[in-house]
């Protein structure tokens, strides 16, 4: 499988891990026959999750692959949805974004960065009062481990060791297993991935080359926070939560039919 375009790829913390593909069935996200590891053995590996878990907590864990280019054609309504079994149980949620850690090739300024994070958030938020508000702010200091479960939720780039070479974007929720609700999150960003905050009018339907939208990624990334799954097939391909992202892609900024009644049915 192809690889991110972007920087040759820093070591991987285990090799034992290599090329490792995996995601939550409830996430959605398809996985390669063969290449994919246990759930359970992951999310229980002291070399990515440190921290023990407290009664009552369980980890959800999904991965945000790369497709090489976008779908032509994606005008179409896309009505379909999943959701993952999970959402946020208050009103708001404030989270940290990490841009001092964003890729040093990439040409937008942390200012913008940070915009475009925030926006992608609102994105959602704006959908109505019953839907949790994101609140970003701007991390004073840099991120720590990017999936410690220290009461904090972040948003930052680096090492996507030990996830595929083609996965963007590794989400961890903390959630409460006894009512399914998101308690934290963290957000770890391929930093060896080519990254931009591109114009809307800059995306190129076919094109493969060109680099990854912070605002579009970080739009289907907030959607598996709050409680959406990835989802598949042509006819859902102008969806945010469509299950793989392109270069140059800002389909994905705007809510589709399918992810506005997903969010009625979690928040009504």
């Amino acid at each position: 499988m192809a690889a991110v375009p972007g920087r040759e790829r820093k070591p991987r913390l285990q090799a034992g891990f290599s090329f490792l593909m995996l995601a939550l069935a409830c996430a959605g996200i398809h996985l390669a026959r063969g290449e994919a590891q246990a759930t359970e053995e992951l999310e229980s590996s002291a070399s990515v999750f440190p921290e023990t878990l407290g009664a009552g907590r369980r980890r959800a864990l999904a991965l945000v692959r790369s497709e090489a280019r976008i779908h032509e054609g994606c005008s179409k309504p896309a009505p379909g949805y999943k959701l993952k079994g999970t959402r946020i149980g208050r009103r708001r949620m404030d989270f940290f974004v990490d841009s001092s850690s964003f890729p040093a090739q990439g040409a937008s300024s942390s200012q913008a960065i940070f915009e475009a994070v925030r926006l992608a958030a609102q994105t959602w938020s704006s959908q109505g009062p019953s839907v949790p508000r994101l609140v970003g702010r701007k991390a004073a200091d840099p991120a720590g481990a990017a999936f410690a479960l220290d009461g904090r939720n972040t948003v930052s780039w680096g090492s996507i060791s030990p996830f595929a070479a083609d996965t963007l974007a590794a989400i961890q929720l903390l959630v409460d297993s006894r009512r399914n609700r998101v308690l934290e999150f963290d957000v770890l960003l391929n930093d060896n991935a080519p990254w931009a905050v591109l114009r809307s009018t800059e995306e190129a339907p076919g094109s493969s080359a060109g680099p990854f939208d912070v605002q579009n990624a970080m739009t289907h990334v907030f959607g598996h926070i709050l409680g959406l799954a990835g989802i598949s097939g042509e006819e859902n391909c102008a969806s945010s939560m469509y299950h793989r992202i392109a270069p140059n892609e800002t389909t994905k900024r705007r809510l589709s039919l399918g992810d506005r009644a997903a969010l009625r049915r979690l928040y009504p």
